[in-house]
């Protein structure tokens, strides 16, 4: 974001939302791989993890 904001061209806002597209498709994996652990015990760290992996997408 600091390039975009920074260098306010087309080539920084196509980087930037490249580097954008890259991280929610990060956090789409994350979430898909965070379902396998529904139900599960778990210490109270880890599922607020969880659950703040799961707000980020909301």
């Amino acid at each position: 974001q600091w390039l975009s904001s920074t260098y306010i061209n087309g080539d920084s806002q196509l980087l930037a939302a490249k580097a954008n597209e890259r991280s929610l498709a990060q956090l789409d994996r994350w979430i898909e791989q965070s379902k396998q652990y529904a139900g599960t015990p778990m210490s109270a760290d880890s599922a607020r993890a969880l659950q703040l992996l799961k707000l980020m997408s909301a």
